[in-house]
């Protein structure tokens, strides 16, 4: 035997080896995210954008922070009613005025005693002006939270005070009947006081929080890890011991790995597959306290001029849109507020303009561009997202037909697409969505007030800001229904900063052999996963 042959055959053996190594490697990585019954592994959409509660508005945001903090309250598994959470009980005075939240004996995931001023800092910090959080408007009925917000007050005027360890006193101008309810939302959690460190809401050795759950591993644009938090005051009525949440902007990649078995939930997934799912066990299809639109920028031609925004809204068969792309149920809307609504709140959402492209004709016409012309071509953006970028295509033909309006469309990752929102930077159309935090119509209304930076249009109408400010005011709960009504008349039938498509229906795929107990569709769209139950 000469001693290449030998070599070669060490080296054989050597690659061999290596082989074998490495499939050990990858079988011990699969074990440890697959193979353990408590391991739930899910498909949470697109990278959040961040896990600062001041600054998430996603829902890829808001499933990891409920997983990783719990608020005052936190959300039922079937209902999404508020339950207590951090909070063990609560009581509101007479007037409504008043709101007394009684803390349990808990502690951050570090050891560290929670306490009633840690929640008192953290709601101080949503409503700081150096914070900029699009979510401080939420807060504006508690007194003194607006002006703090807007640098005209300060922190100890605001009416969020700690009695001791565990009484947190929220006093406020009006009454909030959902005020128990916004307390179990993401940005309301708390935050611990040494989150002001570099990294502390990213990295695994920085990050303390109160939740069921604490971060374990983050890899941008592919996974987050949680482990169960065995300093969680309810540790023992959580079983799952580990998830895996991935990120991923395609749904299709998503049902690839649903259906092959590597997550056990997938939180929507292509509409164009819907007839495919359609009386399947996996999916769950349920109302959704959610709508969709696409948002104009008033601050830049042509949207300045309603007509033209009234004319693309008339110009857009939902209908169709609903029955021939979406196909999983969902509504046409010609309104803000999701129709469901009505059965927990009582509130019934205006009718809103019909589809009519003569009346889109003339419109453009009356503004200045008749059968389109005069009229440059306009953007609209939308994220990565199969189901949007069908919907855009759809939006993109009609007024093509109906108005012969060329509209060209720019496909952005969804952290650039909110980005552009914030700063009106979006030069023509952006796609949109809102999801309610709380069973009231006020929950979208407000999103269109002149002080809401959630708004992302540019719009502003003092008219409709003091009609939601006298409906917040009403003790009447007709008077106030009324009022609300009158609002959402006047931004979806005259002044229409952004058009309404349709009411979501929620869609999710669930594997039933995996997945066994607490799981449940619920308005909000709450999954809770504390209480989530896998087969042992």
């Amino acid at each position: 035997m000469t001693q290449e042959s030998s070599s070669a055959r060490t080296a054989g053996h050597l690659g061999q080896n290596l082989v074998i190594l490495l499939a050990l490697g990858v079988a011990a990585c699969a074990h440890r995210e697959d193979a353990p019954a408590q391991t739930l592994r899910f498909h949470n959409m697109a990278e959040p954008r961040t896990l600062d509660p001041a600054g998430a508005t996603g829902v890829a945001d808001r499933n990891l922070l409920l997983a990783l903090s719990e608020g005052l309250a936190a959300f039922d598994p079937r209902t999404a009613a508020p339950v207590p959470g951090a909070a063990e009980r609560w009581e509101t005075s007479a007037d409504g005025l008043l709101w007394t939240f009684h803390l349990r004996a808990a502690r951050w995931s570090n050891g560290d005693p929670l306490t009633a001023a840690d929640f008192r800092r953290s709601w101080l910090r949503v409503l700081d002006p150096a914070t900029a959080s699009p979510l401080a408007s939420q807060l504006f009925e508690i007194v003194g939270a607006a002006e703090f917000a807007a640098g005209t007050g300060s922190a100890p005027q605001v009416g969020i005070e700690a009695h001791g360890d565990r009484e947190l006193r929220v006093r406020l101008r009006r009454p909030m009947p959902w005020l128990a309810q916004l307390s179990a939302s993401s940005p309301l959690v708390p935050v611990h006081s040494a989150a002001g460190a570099a990294g502390a809401f990213v990295r695994r050795e920085r990050f303390v929080g109160n939740g069921p759950f604490v971060l374990e591993e983050r890899v941008p644009n592919f996974r987050i890890v949680m482990v169960k938090n065995p300093n969680y005051w309810d540790a023992g009525n959580v079983t799952i011991q580990r998830i895996v949440a991935y990120s991923s902007e395609s749904k299709q990649a998503a049902v690839d790995a649903f259906r092959a078995g590597r997550t056990d939930w997938v939180d929507d997934f292509p509409s164009a597959q819907a007839s495919s799912w359609l009386g399947r066990p996996e999916l769950r299809t349920s109302p959704y306290l959610a709508v969709s639109f696409l948002r104009f920028n008033t601050t830049k031609a042509p949207f300045r001029d309603a007509r033209v925004r009234r004319a693309i809204h008339m110009a857009i068969d939902r209908t169709l849109l609903c029955e021939r792309v979406l196909r999983l149920g969902q509504r046409p809307a010609q309104q803000l507020v999701p129709r469901c609504v009505t059965g927990v709140s009582g509130y019934v959402p205006v009718a809103g303009l019909p589809f009519s492209p003569e009346r889109a004709r003339a419109l453009l016409a009356e503004a200045g561009f008749p059968q389109g012309r005069g009229l440059p071509p306009i953007e609209l953006q939308y994220d990565t997202n199969e189901d949007w970028k069908r919907i855009c295509e759809a939006v993109q033909a009609m007024l093509r037909e109906h108005l012969q309006i060329d509209v060209y469309l720019v496909n952005k990752e969804k952290k650039t697409v909110i980005d552009d929102e914030e700063r009106l930077a979006y030069l023509g159309m952006s796609r949109g969505s809102w999801i309610g935090d709380f069973a009231d119509p006020m929950a979208f209304l407000e999103v269109f007030t002149s002080s809401s930076s959630t708004n992302r249009t540019g719009f502003a109408n003092a008219q409709y800001d003091a009609l939601l400010e006298r409906a917040r005011a009403s003790a009447d709960e007709p008077a106030r229904r009324a009022l609300m009504a009158q609002a959402e008349r006047l931004l979806v039938e005259e002044e229409l900063p952004f058009t309404p498509l349709y009411e979501f229906v929620k869609q999710t795929l669930v594997h039933p052999e995996r997945i066994v107990d607490g799981f449940h569709e619920n308005l909000l769209g709450m999954h809770p996963m504390k209480w989530i139950r896998l087969r042992r």
